[in-house]
């Protein structure tokens, strides 16, 4: 018996240390080293079993869905350049029967786990901007040659997963998922930090690499991790000012900073350096002066090593094109008359193969452009809602976090003038897990205006209940010396008498 009860102890403190580990800081940080493993060793069995486990122990086990975010964040760091060649169909089957046991979780979780959440769909601030830009790609290139039922799928139920994930998290997750999703674009920056490093030793030539910057780490080019690197910067900060010690961040901030310039994109070295000078600006306001005054003086440390060794190096495009947008006007030209030609529907996403002979993508290195050229008129209008939501989700009930964001929001709104923001995947994944936290932060305000206010009215009866109390003891006491007042004179009447 004594022998039963020290195991159930023990399978009980295993459990509990387990869902500790799960709902930890420890675990993004152990996912993202499977990740980086995965990329590492070309085996991408380690972060897909990783993943898959620690999904169907998130949905047989945990009332909040907040461990998707890490995963959805950071999985697509484990492609590598190699991946390609080693995709098979009895791969593709395998990874669909282990997808179908998650999803058997999943229903386990929404009929016995799940408890209904207070939170309203109608309440959503983004739900609308999301689903009519899931309407537009799956709309998108309608009638134009080349365009298929396929392609249309394929786009649409892009969106619509992304709404899918949105709306998980909207439902089963609490006031702590917008501190997960920052933690866990940190940990992708640290991801590429440890990625670039490994391609730079493995060149042979890191110099060289950098100056052609024909760097590809599989999953991303070197343009793609620069405004990744550039978005968790201001991230980075916002941390700081969660935490006594904030130089571990500040230092972070300006390693994604130093690894910016390392991949020789100009167009994130300029938005990365004002970006950094942004929140250097808000440290002085936030955070601890002194250690903000470390953090600057470790940057031009750095900045001036940097200066001496691989100066020519960091801006051999800058000193060989300058601010030329190296073929960017011929793409602008090419796409916009494609746009006048299909106005209505656009020509799609995966349509052109005279400018992507690969594999067909409409790059038109502008998200306004882009939105025009694969939509058209139709897809412009039913993005509206999604554009207008967005910014109204960043400017309501501003608070330092929102700050912080929108500065984030601006490194990638800049990336998006002049690149391809709005076709990547996992950079689509990262704004829409933000604008998620930006609304989870509105949210969170609200209800904690709603606690005070119980609580005032909470201590506003107390003091009614106690006010009235003093006044019934008041009349009590009025009652008990009017009383004795009558008593003492019948006293003093009956004396007389009997004298």
């Amino acid at each position: 018996m004594r022998k039963t009860q020290m195991n159930d102890k023990l399978y009980m403190k295993v459990l509990n240390a387990i869902d500790k580990f799960f709902n930890s800081d420890f675990y993004i940080a152990t996912f993202a080293l499977c990740v980086f493993l995965s990329w590492f060793w070309e085996c991408e069995y380690i972060a897909v079993g990783v993943a898959i486990i620690s999904l169907c122990y998130m949905f047989l086990t945990q009332q909040y869905l907040d461990r998707l975010i890490p995963i959805a964040i950071m999985i697509c760091a484990m492609v590598d350049n190699n991946m390609r060649h080693r995709l098979s169909m009895s791969k593709l089957v395998v990874l669909i029967c282990l997808l179908l046991v998650v999803v058997g979780c999943a229903v386990y979780h929404f009929l016995k786990v799940h408890k209904k959440s207070e939170r309203k769909l109608k309440s959503s601030t983004l739900f609308l901007g999301f689903l009519t830009a899931s309407i537009a790609g799956f709309l998108g290139g309608i009638g134009y040659e080349g365009q298929t039922i396929g392609l249309s799928l394929m786009v649409g139920g892009c969106g619509l997963a992304f709404l899918g994930l949105y709306l998980l998290l909207y439902k089963c997750t609490d006031d702590k998922s917008k501190d997960t999703v920052v933690k866990s674009i940190i940990a992708l920056c640290f991801i590429i930090v440890a990625e670039v490093m490994v391609a730079l030793i493995r060149s042979g030539d890191a110099l060289a690499l950098i100056a052609s910057k024909w760097m590809s780490l599989g999953w991303a080019i070197t343009n793609s991790v620069a405004s990744v690197l550039a978005i968790g910067i201001p991230l980075c900060f916002y941390m700081a000012s969660k935490h006594k010690f904030q130089l571990g961040y500040m230092f972070s901030a300006t390693l994604f900073l130093l690894f910016i310039f390392l991949t020789n994109c100009r167009s994130m070295m300029l938005a990365g350096a004002v970006v950094y000078c942004i929140c250097i600006v808000l440290s002085f306001i936030k955070l601890n002066r002194w250690q903000s005054l470390i953090n600057v003086a470790v940057l031009i440390v750095v900045g001036l090593i940097a200066y001496c060794t691989i100066f020519d190096e960091m801006f051999s495009r800058f000193i060989k094109y300058g601010l030329d947008g190296t073929g960017r006007e011929e793409i602008y030209v090419t796409y916009w008359q494609k746009f006048k030609e299909n106005k209505v529907f656009g020509i799609g996403f995966y349509t052109d193969y005279e400018l992507s002979i690969t594999d067909g993508m409409v790059r038109a290195h502008n998200t306004i452009l882009q939105v025009f050229v694969s939509t058209g008129i139709i897809g412009a209008i039913l993005f509206i809602p999604y554009f207008v939501q967005r910014f109204k989700t960043m400017l309501t009930k501003l608070s330092w976090f929102k700050v912080f964001v929108i500065v984030s929001y601006l490194a990638y709104a800049v990336y998006g003038l002049v690149d391809c923001a709005f076709i990547s995947s996992y950079k689509l994944i990262i704004m829409y897990l933000l604008l998620f936290a930006l609304e989870s932060d509105i949210i969170y305000q609200v209800d904690r205006k709603k606690i005070k206010k119980d609580e005032s009215l909470d201590t506003s009866e107390i003091d009614d209940g106690a006010d009235a109390t003093k006044e019934v003891l008041t009349s009590n006491e009025a009652k008990t010396k009017e009383a004795n007042n009558t008593s003492a004179k019948n006293k003093k009447a009956d004396n007389k008498i009997n004298i």
